[in-house]
């Protein structure tokens, strides 16, 4: 099995998680000759050592990565991967561009580590949310409309009804914004989940950082592993 892990510049997050997906591929008594992992960067440069830092932290947790140089992803290294590995949304899209058949094998690190989280679905949620939330907006654009100008008529006719017709118009101007929060509300939930599928990019940032990311992949490639595993031995 050979597994494509990708970033941006394979100097930080991908050379990270290679180093850290091997180390516990390794631990559970699995080497090279059954898991082959290579790393690549979307626009790397080819030649190029790890990020000290990213060497730093990994050292730290005992894993060797100052050997690491930096490769520029290429059709072949994707075609001849059997799992593909994307630090974020925007990799695991530039990719399908490149190969379409590739889609079907290519996940962010989360996606395939949780199993029930995929981009596509959350996508389709969030646009299915504007889609609702226009056309609400819409037809309460509409009938407010239609309604305000039936007060403003009555309030010419009727001066005596005016302070309890501008009252009511004050509350059908309410119910818009009321809608709006509801509706940005869930918005923001669904565009949260997107977020989350994301591994965040260390680079220019202090050290601290960088151990923080390579916890968060260290927990990832946990899961996994014994996802592949599991998957091996049905």
């Amino acid at each position: 099995m050979k597994i494509l892990i990708v970033c941006t510049g394979n100097t930080c997050r991908s050379p990270m998680a290679e180093g850290i997906l091997r180390d516990v591929f390794a631990k559970f008594g699995y080497d090279e000759k059954d898991v082959q992992i290579v790393s690549a960067g979307i626009t790397a440069q080819n030649g190029l050592p790890a990020n000290e830092k990213a060497i730093k932290v990994l050292k730290d947790q005992g894993i060797d990565i100052s050997d690491h140089e930096s490769r520029q992803l290429s059709m072949s290294l994707v075609r001849e991967s059997d799992l593909i590995l994307a630090m974020t949304r925007n990799h695991k899209h530039i990719i399908a561009t490149m190969i379409p058949e590739a889609a079907a094998k290519t996940f962010t690190l989360k996606e395939f580590a949780m199993g029930n989280l995929d981009s596509e679905d959350i996508l389709d949620e969030l646009g299915t949310i504007y889609a609702t939330s226009d056309e609400k907006r819409e037809e309460l654009d509409k009938a407010r409309i239609e309604r305000i100008k039936s007060l403003e008529e009555k309030k010419e006719r009727l001066e005596k009804e005016l302070e309890q017709v501008e009252s009511e118009i004050e509350m059908l101007r309410g119910k818009e914004s009321h809608l709006d929060k509801v509706d940005i509300s869930k918005i923001k939930v669904i565009e949260n989940k997107l977020k989350d599928l994301d591994v965040a990019d260390p680079y220019g940032k202090p050290e601290a950082v960088y151990k923080s990311t390579s916890e968060e992949i260290t927990q990832i490639m946990n899961n996994i592993v014994k996802k592949i595993i599991e998957e091996q031995v049905k």
